[in-house]
């Protein structure tokens, strides 16, 4: 999977009247951090780290093309568990350097958004304790 060109991700936020909003987009190869996301299975599977778009998805009207294109990710645990369903998995996200994944921070409540290969977001991922009740 390759990273959304930049033009192509400002003429999709044209389109869906986000563009006025500036994020800035990093490489994610800060060992240190973590991420996290709900996922719908232990072990998670390589479909919980596409994009809307890979999944062949259409835009939501007034969505952020920037959230279209990337996976949803929060910076704390009680952030993801708070947009989980139940009986859904908390994931945890480490990186490791060298793999072109990219990060951006797009909310003020922890919201984030990566793009990378989900085989590679999936190699980096871990599951932390059972079901979310």
């Amino acid at each position: 999977m390759s990273l959304p060109r930049a033009n192509q991700i400002y003429e999709d936020a044209v389109a869906h009247g986000t563009a006025g909003r500036e994020i800035g987009v990093v490489l994610w190869e800060d060992s240190d951090s973590r991420l996290f996301r709900p996922v719908a299975t232990d072990p998670p599977q390589e479909y919980a780290f596409l994009s809307e778009q890979a999944k062949g998805r259409p835009p939501i009207q007034r969505r952020s093309a920037v959230l279209h294109t990337g996976v949803e990710m929060y910076a704390t645990p009680e952030n993801a568990v708070s947009r989980a369903v139940r009986g859904a998995y908390l994931c945890e996200i480490a990186p490791r350097p060298g793999h072109g994944v990219a990060v951006a921070r797009v909310g003020a409540e922890g919201l984030f958004v990566v793009w990378g290969a989900p085989e590679v977001l999936l190699s980096w991922s871990r599951v932390l304790g059972g079901a979310i009740p």
